[in-house]
């Protein structure tokens, strides 16, 4: 049996990551496109699960010499189901006093959330639920990727997956563009570049093959380099800001092309924090701590920002101000108690599915056997 590397445990620095996109994704609908280019929270969390994903893919794969469908799909049912219901819910009980675009329809809203279409919904149809839209990304990518990961994917030599992945991102990256260029709409539907699968599934894709080559790759970032990375991070950092006030998602040099260079910024954002995990900049326990309850705070903020809008005065800072903390505070309460009383403990019943792992410890040198513990 082959042994799984110890360091493809949990990794903390991904929490912060999520915890700042979560923020991110908070301003930007906070805000009133204020710092329109947020939307590079999405970019995060889509190389996160790419990566993520993957590797626990590859893990079992390694361990057992398959793939069980059954486990893969109870785990994600289990993580994205029960947080969506309470999302769901809430939005309905919501509707009636929440100032909607006059074609919005609560019945189409729901089913696309629950049914995994929304992507493929005009945003003033969805309401309170448009955000609901990158759920759908992330879904469509699950169904086929443990599919195409056991059957083909890991039956190939390692420079064929890279090859046949990054062939993947050249074409989703034709489509996007062309799809910009040329979309297709009607009243309800709309196959648009930000939001469609075969348009948006290309940092995904980056995420998956950063786990590839994570896995098989030796490189490693050397401790002497801590003043080198540290400079690389407080560039990405600053390269971050800039695109949060500058860059929005309808920007025509980022939609035909200039995505490229956003994702890889991500990617290696994520490569870094896999390898310096404990560096500063994802230390931050704030950070941390939003970043464990970033899937019900995405979840759950929209349909209470839309409802607590018409307490917010025109043309009043003031009244901004507070409406904004009343927002932001309810969000994330609202979260908070959704991952105390039901995440963690549903969490804790969803290992009884996780891919067991065999390996050594560093420290004792002796074998021991534990549970995957990615929060994914």
């Amino acid at each position: 049996m082959k042994v799984i590397n110890h360091k493809l445990q949990y990794i903390g620095s991904f929490d912060c990551i999520r915890g700042i996109a979560t923020l991110f994704v908070l301003l930007i609908h906070g805000t009133y496109g204020f710092f329109k280019g947020a939307w590079i929270a999405l970019d995060l969390f889509f190389v996160l699960s790419g990566f993520l994903i993957t590797t626990l893919l590859q893990n079992e794969y390694l361990n057992s010499g398959d793939i069980s469908f059954t486990k893969f799909f109870t785990r994600r049912a289990l993580k994205i189901f029960p947080p969506l219901i309470i999302c769901v819910l809430l939005a309905n009980i919501l509707w009636p006093v929440t100032t909607l675009d006059p074609g919005a329809d609560n019945v189409i809203a729901t089913t696309g959330a629950l049914f995994y279409f929304t992507n493929f919904l005009q945003v003033k149809v969805m309401g309170n639920m448009h955000h609901l839209w990158s759920l759908s990304v992330e879904e469509h990518f699950y169904f086929l990727w443990p599919i195409l990961m056991l059957f083909f994917i890991l039956k190939i030599p390692f420079r064929n997956r890279i090859f046949f992945l990054a062939f993947s991102i050249l074409v989703t990256t034709l489509i996007r563009i062309i799809i910009f260029n040329y979309h297709f709409s009607s009243d309800r539907f709309i196959m648009d570049a930000y939001r469609c699968t075969f348009s948006r599934v290309d940092s995904i894709i980056m995420g998956s093959m950063l786990a590839l080559i994570v896995k098989n790759s030796s490189l490693d970032l050397k401790t002497e380099n801590e003043t080198k990375i540290t400079a690389i991070l407080a560039l990405f950092f600053c390269a971050f800001v800039f695109i949060l006030f500058s860059v929005s998602e309808n920007d025509t040099y980022w939609n035909n092309g200039g995505f490229i260079i956003t994702n890889l910024l991500c990617t290696i954002t994520i490569w870094i924090a896999i390898k310096k995990p404990d560096h500063f900049f994802f230390s931050n326990k704030i950070l941390r701590w939003v970043g464990k309850r970033s899937y019900s705070i995405y979840l759950y903020h929209i349909p209470i920002f839309y409802a607590l809008e018409g307490l917010r005065q025109p043309h009043s800072v003031s009244s901004f101000l507070l409406v904004s903390l009343l927002r932001f505070s309810l969000a994330i309460a609202l979260a908070a108690v959704s991952y105390k009383y039901m995440e963690a403990p549903i969490l804790r019943y969803k290992r009884r599915y996780q891919v067991f792992r065999i390996g050594r410890s560093l420290k004792t040198g002796k074998g021991y056997s534990s549970l995957q513990t990615y929060r994914n």
